[in-house]
């Protein structure tokens, strides 16, 4: 990068030189052009302190969202009174473009925009002070606005005046906004409230964090972020604190640090109503020849629910309090953030584990829930794994109780293949057992894990099924560990842990940009198609198969990419829902049809019927993000999930992988710097 802002700082030097050698009669008017898109976009609550600048993104209410407007004054004149600006929309909305526009005096107005998909009608509201300007979009050129301007007149109709922008110079302008809702207005609630408190127990390798959050009378999330510098980087503990009105000490242990090495950190909680950070504090861990002890906070394992009824649940789980007087209770809800906290119990002090359980009541029928055990005692919080169950339907209820009987899913963890350097797909083997499932991977850069990929219905049968799931975003030449993971309302099971290194990165030219010769896009077949059923059928009921227009894309570069389905059955099939995985290196543009949802990366398309001999397109247009480096393998993942005549569950998947060229643009290069 640094050899590219030399070429530029040479190139505008020439175009300087050369307004100057203009004959003082000639006037010329100034033109901003658009390198590629002028207006960039980042959810800076999801991704802080990164450069993950995109034209489209996702957000939840309480986000705090950048943007980032570009100009380059491509002629040969001064750009007299250069103004930016970014049109916030003035009334709540749920997604849809946001437009920004530079300009000067003498200098027509160019325009950009990105688009914001909301989880619900909200509306947008600058911060005051978030305004930050880099001429030359470097870093370490940072400066004050002009005109004892306060950053606020970005927003307004005569936009924020920059002065004389330089023939050939160009310029970043970065805004915050805050994501509001319909709550806002609603005085019986507010932003929370939230306090870093000093470590604790600091160890050579692990130390406790410890906050206090209000809720202020909404519904709440709360988690810490931490990090070796001061820009953190981390987020660890998040979880829902409900919605009452006191002050609530938080703490969490963190493991596996270095010894002798300062850490920072700070307490954040959100909800509805705003996002607040507490103070960043920092703290030192101990060198390894210190024998200091300290007892420590409880250690609590989340167990598999038990008898499980259409609105009701037994949640188990079991706790060592480690010699201090411990509470614990569970959280659980619908989805993997929890919503729901039980009653806390008592456990005493005793220094061995011992099991609990609690009933969870008004659940809903047919619906799969998560949850885990957490207990505290003044040393701390520990919480176990998130687990699931489903509830019954009166169907399921007769159908099992009278037809068959069933157990837990039984799951291999199989190898991962293909491995790129930067992507890989995860292959795993579930038989359902009977009972209605669902499965996924869990992975990391250890054998700890820590992520998960997003959970795929497997249906109910009694026979071993094939399901993948592509993992994208990886670094070139590491090691990952992963393990396949199934869970019916019988319990959840875990495969084995295997591991992948991917392939080293090749060196990156950015100055010669290499000519691919055009080709094709590799297309990934999994060794059987996934198709879950409780029958057994000698092929696949679906045809479906995806493509692109390119096999090769380079950074900021469009890609179509299409999947095609068609019903090849004797049958009408029903209730089919086609969901794509687009990789994150990559941003969503839109689709055709539009009629989709989209939940980051993951985009869903319900179908409905489909019948015999029917068959459709769903066409995505993406763009490659500057997270992809050359020789990236970008790779897309389609599934279709449907059922049969018979009602039977089956899914078929498709795999696809474009190749990143070398070559990238000037202003990706230049934005890379750039935090959200």
């Amino acid at each position: 990068m640094i050899k590219n802002i030399k070429i530029l700082k040479f190139f505008s030097t020439v175009a300087v030189l050369a307004a100057f050698l203009v004959p003082t009669n000639f006037s010329q008017a100034a033109t901003f052009i658009a390198d590629e898109a002028i207006l960039k976009v980042g959810n800076y609550t999801q991704n802080p302190n990164s450069n993950n600048w995109q034209t489209s993104i996702s957000a939840n209410a309480g986000d705090i969202i950048s943007f980032l407007i570009y100009y380059h004054n491509d002629s040969r004149d001064t750009a007299r009174q250069t103004r930016v600006r970014l049109n916030l929309p003035s009334d709540k909305f749920s997604k849809g473009s946001i437009t920004g526009n530079v300009w000067a005096s003498n200098a027509n107005q160019l325009n950009g925009s990105a688009y914001v998909n909301l989880n619900s009608s909200q509306i947008l509201s600058y911060i005051p002070g978030s305004v930050r300007w880099y001429p030359a979009c470097h870093t370490n050129q940072t400066k004050s606005l002009p005109n004892s301007q306060n950053g606020s007149e970005i927003v307004s109709n005569s936009g924020l005046n920059l002065g004389d922008v330089g023939a050939g110079s160009i310029g970043c302008v970065v805004v915050r906004v805050q994501v509001g809702n319909e709550n806002q207005d609603d005085p019986s609630g507010s932003a929370p409230s939230v306090t870093t408190n000093s470590a604790y127990n600091i160890n050579e390798d692990s130390a406790y964090l410890s906050g206090n959050v209000n809720p202020n009378n909404s519904d709440t999330d709360f988690w810490f972020e931490y990090g070796t510098t001061r820009s953190l980087g981390t987020t660890v503990g998040f979880h829902s604190v409900g919605s009452g009105n006191s002050s609530i000490n938080e703490t969490f242990k963190l493991y596996g640090l270095s010894p002798g090495t300062t850490y920072y950190f700070r307490a954040v909680a959100r909800n509805s109503y705003g996002t607040t950070y507490g103070n960043i504090l920092s703290f030192t861990t101990q060198w390894e020849n210190n024998e200091n002890y300290y007892e420590d906070a409880p250690r609590v394992y989340t167990e598999s629910a038990t008898s499980i009824e259409e609105d009701s649940a037994t949640l188990n789980g079991s706790v060592d309090p480690n010699g201090s007087y411990t509470e614990a209770w569970f959280e659980y809800g619908t989805t993997r953030s929890l919503r729901y906290t039980t009653d806390h119990r008592s456990i005493g002090s005793f220094d061995y584990s011992r099991d609990y359980s609690i009933r969870v009541y008004n659940l809903s029928p047919d619906t799969t829930y998560y949850f885990r055990a957490v207990a505290r005692n003044s040393y701390g919080t520990d919480y176990g794994n998130i687990l699931t169950f489903t509830t019954y339907s009166s169907d399921d209820k007769n159908y099992y109780s009278y037809n068959y009987s069933y157990g837990q899913p039984l799951i291999i963890t199989q190898s991962a293949s293909p491995v790129y350097q930067n992507s890989a797909l995860l292959n795993g083997s579930v038989n359902p057992n009977n009972g209605a499932t669902t499965a996924w991977f869990q992975w990391g850069t250890t054998t700890n894990l820590g992520n998960t990929t997003s959970a795929q219905p497997v249906g109910a049968g009694n026979n071993y099924v094939n399901y993948s799931a592509a993992l994208t975003g990886l670094s070139p030449n590491a090691t990952y560990y992963f393990r396949a993971v199934a869970s019916n309302s019988r319990g959840t099971v875990y495969g084995a842990i295997l591991s992948f290194t991917t392939q080293a990165s090749s060196p990156v030219v950015v100055s010669q940009p290499i000519n691919y010769q055009p080709a094709q896009p590799q297309v990934i077949y999994v060794s059987t198609p996934v198709k879950t059923t409780t029958t057994n059928f000698s092929s696949s009921l679906i045809l479906l198969v995806s493509n692109s227009d390119k096999g090769v894309a380079k950074v900021d570069e469009e890609i179509n990419y299409n999947v095609v389905y068609k019903n090849i059955s004797q049958q009408k099939l029903s209730d089919a829902v086609l969901k794509v995985t687009i990789p994150i290196e990559t941003d969503f543009l839109g689709a055709n049809p539009s009629a989709v949802s989209v939940d980051g990366n993951n985009i869903i398309y319900k179908i409905g019927d489909l019948g015999i001999g029917e068959q459709g397109t769903l066409n995505i247009k993406v763009k490659v993000n500057n997270r992809a480096k050359t020789n990236d393998t970008l790779i897309f993942a389609a599934l279709l999930e449907y059922l049969d005549q018979n009602e039977n569950f089956h899914s078929d998947s498709h795999f696809l992988a474009v190749t990143v060229s070398a070559g990238v643009s000037l202003m990706a290069n230049l934005l890379s710097a750039i935090n959200v």
